[in-house]
């Protein structure tokens, strides 16, 4: 296929693409519907390197050819199985079958593509310093691993992610997640949770799993799947997924028990399975067999993703540094009603007491007042899923409308952020601004700086000479910035931190010095509501990135009592890397900051430790957790004294 004949191809066809790194369609029409399309497009994305003596009949043919393949061949595409020999297509990963790749060629793909990778990783991850000092991580060890496993054989595209994945897991960082082009899955209609080394059910699919038919309720312990005992199941996926932070990759491990997705490069299972289940007060165990819900490979359909959510840039210089959100949460936000899930309006936490006033079951927030069984004082609940709503000026007012409601009838407040995947920095700024009459101390950061943020602070310098007043400001920038409105002084912190930016490169940094994430080192209190009452935040090991953002602000500053496990530690804020290739990769993300606390520590793999601790038992899962209501009730009781 000549350079030219590519060229026209791409001009003439080039709307059918979403994006050549996702492999899909825009509309996403059904396959049935576009399936001549998609076969060109399929033949389009994954063919090989132009070859000089390729003309454009050949071409021609090959894509006459690709025809006759039909929607079950898609999915050989990643697992290295025969392809028809009539179609005669170059397609990575096919092992050396006829009319494919040469293994050669696709190796050498290989070891170009991590080139790519280890170029991104020295230039743009912040934490490698803290990385080497914490776990002697080294680079260049890591590497060459890779590159060993790619050379000691014929390796499949499939193989291939699974390589990419341990690479980028090595780092130990939540911020370091790789999505891969792949649409094979499975599930089971419920969710377990780990409590006192047991493999708990928290939740059940009631339509698909009836009473009838699957007898077991949350807190029945589910002890072996096809005789497998659940904790080697449990090894195995942390081995799979990477290993961090060991509370919470045991948490994240057991949410994937029932949930494979081979986007991030599980091995997937399908066909029946048996449970051994114990009931909860029982010593002996029943079975029962379910199947997996499987979805098969098909390359042509792009699945996509529900985090983080899409939102548009802010107008601001560096605006990927307003990204404090966990880019690993897919597949773990999908099962509706399940209170432990990612992100959910919901949490595990039950009702704290008698409920006086609760919000509206569409309002943004759950939300509630109640007397406390305790001293019979009125305190307020507040549940924050994530720092990503769809609107944030709506939930900015929403929360401030609540935080009004609970200054003028309640005496202290539980704030909920559990399972909270984190989100946009200055949103969630926004939302401290009005838990406080004071002004409150922000994290440093040490930002990884690359050209193009460069470009970005002189642009953005820019715009100095045309903002002089409040108003002006906000015709730059709008009226707010994901809730956190702007001003004069706002703008102000911009150009003093494009400046800064500018100065560390000029100097030689590439590693900046600590700064504050766009110049703001306080956030004041809000002009709407200030909270003055005392404050507890409930935590888990299910907290990343703003999540850790949050509460150690409150902590740092003497705001609120943190109660609960430790938080996660993804401690920066986060860089996508999308790029075109041929080899399944939709696009990585790295840690381009490191953020350090008001004493010096990082927040990176460290977290944020509770004040108060309590770990979830196994009672709390088979009781509705009654002992974690009463703990959060006492250590309220005693902020009230």
């Amino acid at each position: 296929m000549t350079g030219a004949y590519t060229d026209g191809i791409l001009m003439i066809y080039g709307p059918l693409f979403c994006g050549v790194r996702y492999l899909s369609f825009a509309c996403k029409e059904t396959i049935v519907t576009h399936t001549k399309w998609m076969r060109f497009g399929v033949w389009l994305i994954l063919s090989s390197v132009p070859s000089a003596n390729a003309g454009a009949a050949g071409s021609l043919n090959q894509l006459e050819s690709l025809g006759g393949l039909s929607s079950e061949n898609y999915g050989q595409v990643f697992d290295g199985s025969p392809r028809p020999a009539a179609a005669g297509l170059s397609i990575p990963g096919t092992g050396g079958q006829p009319g494919s790749r040469n293994q050669q060629d696709l190796r050498q793909m290989m070891l170009k593509n991590l080139d790519f990778i280890e170029n991104m990783i020295r230039v743009q991850y912040a934490p490698a310093g803290w990385k080497k000092e914490q776990y002697n991580w080294d680079l260049d060890a890591e590497m060459q691993k890779a590159r060993n496993s790619v050379a000691a054989g014929n390796i499949t595209v499939e193989e291939y992610h699974k390589i990419v994945k341990r690479l980028l897991s090595s780092t130990r960082d939540y911020h370091v997640n790789v999505q891969f082009t792949r649409t094979e899955a499975a599930s089971l209609p419920f969710a377990v949770m780990e409590a006192d080394g047991r493999y708990l059910i928290t939740w059940v699919n009631r339509a698909k799993l009836p009473l009838s038919s699957f007898p077991f309720k949350a807190g029945d312990e589910l002890v072996a799947m096809d005789g497998k005992p659940a904790a080697s199941i449990i090894q195995e996926l942390k081995s799979q997924l990477g290993e961090s932070s060991a509370l919470t990759d045991s948490a994240l491990a057991s949410m994937y028990l029932t949930r494979r997705r081979a986007g991030a490069a599980m091995n997937v299972t399908q066909g029946p399975v048996i449970l051994t289940v114990k009931p909860a007060g029982s010593e002996s165990t029943t079975t029962r067999q379910l199947i997996w819900d499987y979805t098969p490979e098909q390359i042509l359909y792009k699945t996509g993703s529900k985090s983080p959510a899409k939102r548009k840039p802010l107008p601001i210089p560096l605006a990927w540094l307003d990204d404090a959100s966990w880019h690993g949460a897919d597949g773990l936000q999908a099962a509706g009603g399940d209170p432990f899930k990612i992100g959910a309006r919901e949490s595990f936490v039950p009702a704290l007491g008698e409920l006086t006033w609760e919000s509206a079951a569409d309002a943004i927030f759950r939300a509630y007042i109640y007397r406390s069984p305790v001293n019979g004082k009125l305190i307020g609940y507040i549940r924050i899923p994530s720092y990503s709503p769809d609107d944030t000026d709506a939930a900015v007012a929403e929360f401030a409308a609540v935080m009004t409601k609970f200054n003028a009838g309640t005496d202290g407040l539980v704030i909920d952020e559990v399972n909270n995947p984190g989100g946009s920095v200055f949103y969630l700024y926004t939302l401290v601004s009005m838990l406080t009459d004071q002004v409150m101390a922000t994290p440093r950061h040490q930002i990884a700086l690359t050209q193009d943020d460069l470009v970005n602070a002189l642009e953005y310098l820019k715009l100095e000479p045309q903002v002089k007043t409040d108003e002006d400001a906000k015709k730059v920038l709008g009226d707010s910035l994901s809730g956190y409105p702007v001003s004069y002084e706002v703008f102000r912190h911009m150009i003093e931190f494009s400046r800064f930016v500018i100065k560390q490169w000029n100097s030689g940094k590439r590693f900046t010095d600590l700064t504050y994430l766009h110049g703001v080192d306080y956030i004041n209190p809000s002009n709407v509501v200030q909270y003055k009452k005392p404050v507890m935040v409930l935590v888990n090991e299910l907290d990343f990135s703003g999540g850790d953002f949050f509460p150690a602000i409150l902590q740092d500053n003497k705001r609120a009592v943190i109660f609960g496990t430790r938080t996660s530690g993804a401690g920066g804020v986060v860089k996508s890397i999308t790029y075109p290739n041929q080899l399944g990769i939709s696009g990585f993300s790295l840690t381009g900051s490191i953020a350090r606390r008001v004493d010096g520590n990082p927040i990176e793999n460290l977290g944020i430790t509770p004040d108060v601790t309590y770990a979830r038992t196994a009672a709390d899962l088979q009781n509705g957790f009654k002992d974690y209501a009463a703990a959060v009730n006492n250590t309220m009781a005693g902020l009230l004294k």
